[in-house]
């Protein structure tokens, strides 16, 4: 897994490259908790990138989430491969997350 970042104003954007499992689940963890209490309101993955997305790393998505929540922070995930979109409808976590179909930072 490969993460790049852009940042604007109250927003960063990361691009998610490869598979988000286990093994790397620490470490989108360690750098989104980060953010917890940085300037950034707003933290967008694009995860046009993602074709997969193992159980750690929903696990990882979602207790970043609820940690991000406590300071009034959010994650919106951009740009879903179908089959990953799928598995948040399905889990109903899209009910935790915004999604959208593209994000550009202006």
């Amino acid at each position: 897994m490969e993460i790049t970042s852009e940042m604007k104003g109250a927003t960063v954007l990361f691009r998610v490259i490869g598979k988000i499992t286990g093994q790397y689940s620490v470490q989108l963890t360690r750098i989104l908790t980060r953010l917890k209490t940085g300037k950034f309101e707003n933290i967008v993955l694009d995860l046009s990138n993602v074709d997969f997305i193992d159980s750690p790393g929903l696990g990882a998505l979602v207790y970043t989430q609820l940690l991000l929540n406590k300071v009034n922070k959010k994650i919106i995930l951009s740009s879903l491969h179908e089959d990953i979109k799928y598995l948040f409808e399905d889990f109903a976590l899209n009910k935790h997350f915004q999604i959208v179909s593209s994000y550009e930072l202006n």
